[in-house]
């Protein structure tokens, strides 16, 4: 039966009609139009002004179970021969094609790393996410303490911006970074992830393209150092004292943590947990955000 579970052609999983000619040999409905002056190409016998449809070969096939084309991948999906195609364009093992705004929380984002420029993943973060495009050329990016804190105070609706995540757990894309304009920059991705309901944010760098190999970056790897620090002399005070302790205000700061740049298929995996995470509370007690000197250090360097 494995025999006839692909076309002879091709090779692939004929998904749609499957075609014989008068001696029997099958053919799929992409490879009989391909064929020299309408031959066969196993007899050689013209096919004729009317096709034949091998209808029992196409229920047969309509009953058995088709292994993705990613297999040797990882992906152990079971499909019917009609969803082979379908499956494979978005297909997590797929190594040519990765639905990172999918797996960040935006459901509705089918857009696709892989096969589009650096160009292209700019315009769509900029215009899909609202997420800007900053050139660092010294490699460091100064968030201010004001707006990472402003989207943890925010009120979250039931329903969110049109494809976003929703509910208690929601993304925070601070920015795309790279240190030149050129098509040959590396580009990167600050990303963040809320949980409300447990408290936490996380923060990482994802490196999004390469200059030699699109999405993947090239061998050269990178790391980001992620830094929260306060200007506590420019922290309005509460009463007439002029010491921060007197105020109430606790200073853990500054708070540093090293993580790679992730690479694409690597922060496929990071992103379902994130290895390091900030208290909200901690942030919000030490009022982390109110003076303008507070901010989030990203520096990013060869690793």
């Amino acid at each position: 039966m494995e025999n006839f579970k692909t076309c002879p052609i091709c090779f692939q999983v004929p998904e749609e009609n499957i075609y014989q000619c008068f001696a029997g040999h099958i053919i799929c409905h992409l490879c009989i139009l391909k064929v020299h002056e309408g031959l066969c190409p196993q007899c050689r016998i013209p096919y004729g002004s009317t096709k034949i449809r091998s209808l029992i070969l196409e229920q047969i096939l309509d009953t058995q179970q088709f292994n993705c084309k990613f297999k040797n991948f990882g992906c152990e999906r079971i499909l019917l021969r009609k969803e082979v195609t379908k499956h494979g364009k978005f297909c997590f093992y797929n190594p040519n094609l990765v639905p990172l705004c999918e797996l960040m929380g935006y459901k509705k984002c089918n857009f696709l790393l892989g096969l589009v420029s650096r160009a292209e993943i700019i315009a769509h973060f900029e215009n899909a996410h609202n997420c800007s495009f900053k050139c660092v050329p010294k490699w460091v990016l100064v968030i201010p303490g004001s707006v990472l804190m402003e989207p943890l105070s925010r009120k979250r609706k039931a329903t969110s911006s049109p494809g976003g995540p929703t509910g208690t757990i929601y993304n925070i894309l601070h920015a795309l970074v790279s240190p030149d304009q050129t098509e040959t920059g590396p580009l990167f991705l600050v990303y963040g992830k809320v949980d409300k309901s447990a408290g936490l944010i996380s923060l990482l760098c994802i490196q999004i393209w390469g200059p030699e190999s699109c999405p993947y970056p090239s061998v050269m790897m990178y790391k980001a150092e992620m830094t929260l620090t306060r200007d506590m002399a420019s922290l309005p005070s509460t009463s007439s004292a002029p010491n921060p302790i007197l105020n109430n205000v606790i200073n853990p700061f500054p708070i540093t943590w090293k993580l790679l740049a992730y690479r694409i298929k690597e922060a496929v995996s990071i992103l379902k947990s994130i290895p390091v995470n900030v208290s909200i509370r901690l942030l919000e007690e030490s009022r982390f955000g109110v003076s303008i000197g507070d901010s989030l250090l990203v520096r990013i360097t060869r690793a």
